[in-house]
């Protein structure tokens, strides 16, 4: 489904993912986890178009989208939830959702807002008010919604559990998980290493901008260096 080639991208002089190769197979959860300013925001950014890239190359099904720009991405099928949401604060809930389908047909936006408002229920209640006066874990929420509207290929989320309190952490991973069960293809960037690889069925250990290890999510996790770099124990 997506497959990423020796992709290198960074800020001016400042290389910040460096040679990096990754898969995501269809129906599949892909964690991608790694220390601050190991490179993981960074490559999501590359890989949608946000950030240059530097080298390597961005396939989806087969089609090159390295050098198309991120509306073009988006259209081909690729959704990218970034760090910190991202919202448009002063428009309503319902706004924000249809401004994730402007690439789609009035009727297909229709049909696929309730469908986000079943998953979110919450957005439903409040699809009058202003994006900007919802909690944290109703942003972020709103922002998967946004995302799922484009009908992505691909849903690329970028740190869903920043700034979130416990149990609205487990909330996202929950829904997270529940999208994955429903056949969405997704690339997970998470600090909260141990909630990521709990859900992932595969992992890629980002260090310094390179890929140190991959593997299935289960291994990657008894991996006794990830244990004591990342998890703690």
């Amino acid at each position: 489904m997506l497959r990423i080639e020796n992709l290198t991208g960074g800020y001016g002089r400042i290389i910040a993912v460096r040679d990096v190769s990754l898969t995501v197979g269809a129906g599949e959860l892909v964690a991608v986890i790694g220390r601050n300013g190991a490179g993981k925001s960074t490559l999501l950014k590359t890989i949608s178009g946000v950030q240059p890239s530097y080298g390597g190359s961005v396939r989806l099904g087969g089609q090159e989208l390295t050098r198309l720009d991120p509306a073009a991405r988006v259209r081909a099928g690729l959704a990218h939830v970034p760090e910190g949401r991202q919202l448009f604060g002063a428009l309503s809930v319902e706004d924000n959702l249809r401004l994730g389908a402007h690439h789609r047909s009035v009727a297909e936006a229709d049909a696929d807002i309730e469908q986000q408002f079943d998953m979110f229920p919450v957005l439903r209640e409040r699809r009058r008010s202003q994006a900007g006066a919802l909690s944290g874990g109703q942003q972020q929420m709103l922002a998967l919604g946004r995302a799922l509207m484009a009908a992505p290929r691909v849903l690329m989320l970028d740190e869903p559990s920043m700034g979130l309190a416990p149990q609205l952490v487990a909330q996202i991973l929950r829904i997270i998980r529940t999208l994955k069960e429903r056949g969405t293809t997704i690339l997970l960037v998470e600090q909260n290493a141990r909630a990521a690889l709990a859900i992932a069925d595969r992992a890629y250990v980002l260090e310094t901008g390179r890929v140190a290890l991959e593997g299935p999510a289960s291994d990657v996790l008894q991996n006794p260096r990830i244990k004591d770099l990342y998890l703690g124990y």
